[in-house]
């Protein structure tokens, strides 16, 4: 994914139009074989995500900006943009907050 997200960063400024990024993972053949594969376990459930779940969180932040924005049309919609960071903290919030339940548990 980073390869893809490097491949798409022309100008490299490390920073993508969020819904363009996610077409092309949805798109690539290598990220198309593992996208139904578990990816993050969410914290205090049972509950697993795939790949594709996350992209769809991903989307749907997008999407709640937008409607945001669209009552007032002078507002920039900030969430059009993704970083490789804010990419990667789609998967690694869900490990931090899992992470810090345990280590509570064991004091």
């Amino acid at each position: 994914m980073n390869e893809i997200f490097k491949a798409m960063d022309k100008y490299n400024d490390q920073i993508l139009r969020r819904s363009d990024f996610i077409m092309a993972l949805r798109t690539d053949e290598r990220v198309v074989e593992f996208i139904d594969v578990d990816a993050v376990k969410v914290p205090y459930s049972d509950k697993i995500l795939t790949l594709d779940d996350i992209l769809v969180e991903i989307e749907k932040d997008e999407m709640y900006e937008l409607v945001a924005v669209g009552k007032n049309r002078d507002q920039i919609n900030h969430k059009e943009f993704i970083t490789w960071r804010e990419f990667m903290t789609y998967f690694n919030d869900y490990k931090e907050v899992e992470e810090r339940n345990k280590r509570s548990k064991e004091v």
